[in-house]
């Protein structure tokens, strides 16, 4: 797992607002965050072990938070469309992955 040295976070001047976390989303995600960033991690799991990781995130989350999925889906469709005549899901999939998740 990549992780942003501490300097990275001074350098951008949020060292005071941010704090990265190491570990396991299926497992447990810390609880209070204002903002939680799940970035090229759903894509590549199976539906239920994504569903899983929304529920995770959806259980450390308070009112008012929010949950930003990152993914490369569209530029990474093309490419594997191109190469192995395969595609990514889309986002409908990711769309109902979430409902499923917070429901």
């Amino acid at each position: 797992m990549w992780l942003p040295e501490p300097d990275l976070l001074s350098e951008h001047r949020v060292a005071d607002r941010v704090r990265i976390e190491a570990g396991s989303f299926f497992d447990e995600i810390p609880t209070g965050g204002d903002a939680y960033v799940l970035k090229d991690i759903i894509h590549d799991w199976p539906y239920d072990d994504a569903v899983r990781v929304l529920r995770n995130v959806r259980s450390a989350a308070g009112p008012g938070t929010k949950v930003l999925l990152i993914e490369q889906g569209k530029w990474i469709d093309l490419e594997m469309l191109l190469l192995a005549d395969a595609r990514e899901r889309p986002t409908s999939t990711a769309d109902s992955w979430g409902a499923r998740a917070f429901a």
